[in-house]
């Protein structure tokens, strides 16, 4: 358990995964951390996209119909707890039902106006649509941390919303100056190979 004197929010950052977390859950993703308290963490894997859903399959689900251009629309798969609850990840404006910040430019919303804006194109410029997300309790995320599970990334907007998919692994690495192909894990901990 992690003391309020000890703590330090990490909210607002990318936690990219090491090459050696073989989980498929997590096996070189990276997720915004979208809240961070003494009780624990909430993230959203950006790099995960599903296999089968486009944005027809979860409007059509969710009955509301929308334009063409939201067909096609990628979903992300945020991590493995209510792997069937949709979360959007977004820019400006931030004036929807229930939009938590997670910084000046980022928010979180789960709300139908939300997804009714982006079923008729007035949504904002910059989102992402994503069924679940991954939790860590109390200190958890830390003894990751600690582990060599996980290392932090400052969150990056383009990484977010504008490097190809496939790249966004390698390039949240990059921000802080590694490639995380080159990390290998020692006893002592892990270094570049």
């Amino acid at each position: 358990m992690i003391s309020d004197q000890k703590f330090q929010s990490y909210q607002g950052q990318m936690v990219v995964a090491m090459p050696e977390l073989l989980d498929p859950h997590f096996h070189q993703t990276v997720s915004v951390i979208c809240e961070h308290n003494k009780n624990g963490a909430i993230g959203l894997a950006i790099n995960k996209l599903h296999p089968k859903l486009k944005g027809k399959d979860i409007f059509n689900d969710i009955k509301i119909n929308c334009i063409p251009q939201v067909y096609k629309i990628p979903i992300f798969m945020g991590g493995p707890v209510k792997p069937t609850q949709v979360f959007i990840l977004h820019g400006p404006p931030f004036n929807w039902k229930g939009t938590f910040r997670i910084s000046s430019s980022l928010a979180l919303t789960t709300s139908i106006d939300l997804m009714n804006g982006i079923a008729i194109g007035e949504g904002p410029e910059k989102y992402l649509i994503i069924l679940g997300y991954s939790g860590w309790t109390n200190g958890q995320l830390e003894a990751e941390i600690m582990a060599n599970a996980w290392f932090f990334a400052p969150l990056d907007e383009t990484i977010l919303f504008d490097v190809p998919v496939q790249s966004r692994w390698e390039k949240a690495g990059q921000l802080i100056g590694i490639n995380p192909n080159l990390i290998c894990n020692l006893q002592q901990g892990s270094k570049l190979c």
